[in-house]
C-alpha cells in the first residue's frame, strides 16, 4: 500500500470513530498582503524635516525624557528599540508595557521617515505579586492612536531647537 493510500485510509478511520485528524501546525507567520502592508506602512510611519544625521541621538534623548528605557540602538542601521512599564492608574494590580522599535530613513533633503512597531500588553497581579492573567499584542495589535501618540512624541522632540 503506497503512503498516500495508508495516510487516505488512516484518515477515513479516525473520522468514521470519531476522531478528527491533526491538522499541522502554521509553521510560520501567514504574510499579509500588499495592502495590508501599506495600510499599516501609513498608520506607522511619518517623514519629519529633521535631517537623518541628526535624529538619532536626538530621538534617544526623547525617548528617555519620556520615561522610555533604550534597550539597543544603532547608528548605522538608524535602528533603536525601547521599552517602557507602568502600573495602570484604575487598576492598580495591573502592570501595562509597551515595547517598540524605531527606524529612521533619509527621506531626502533635510528629512527623515520614522516608522514604529509597537507591541505591548498587560499583566494582573494579586497583592502578593501572583500572576492571575497577562494578554500580550504584537504587530497591528495596537490600535492607531498609540502610533500617532508616539510618532507625535518623537516629531515634537526631533523639530524642537
Amino acid at each position: 500500500m503506497t503512503s498516500l493510500k495508508r495516510t487516505h485510509c488512516l484518515t477515513l478511520l479516525l473520522l468514521l470513530t470519531g476522531c478528527e485528524p491533526v491538522v499541522p501546525a502554521l509553521r510560520s507567520p501567514p504574510t499579509p498582503p500588499p495592502e495590508q502592508i501599506a495600510a499599516a506602512r501609513s498608520v506607522q510611519s511619518r517623514v519629519v524635516q529633521v535631517p537623518m544625521e541628526s535624529v538619532l541621538p536626538r530621538a534617544i534623548s526623547v525617548l528617555m525624557d519620556n520615561n522610555f528605557v533604550v534597550r539597543s540602538a544603532d547608528a548605522k542601521l538608524g535602528f533603536v528599540s525601547f521599552y517602557q512599564q507602568w502600573m495602570d492608574p484604575v487598576f492598580y494590580s495591573t502592570s501595562v508595557s509597551e515595547e517598540g522599535s524605531i527606524l529612521f530613513t533619509p527621506a531626502g533633503a533635510g528629512a527623515t521617515q520614522i516608522r514604529v512597531m509597537l507591541t505591548g500588553g498587560w499583566r494582573d497581579t494579586e497583592a502578593g505579586g501572583n500572576i492571575l492573567g497577562s494578554k500580550g499584542v504584537a504587530g497591528q495589535g495596537p490600535e492607531e492612536i498609540e502610533y500617532r501618540k508616539i510618532l507625535d512624541m518623537l516629531q515634537r522632540g526631533l523639530v524642537a531647537p
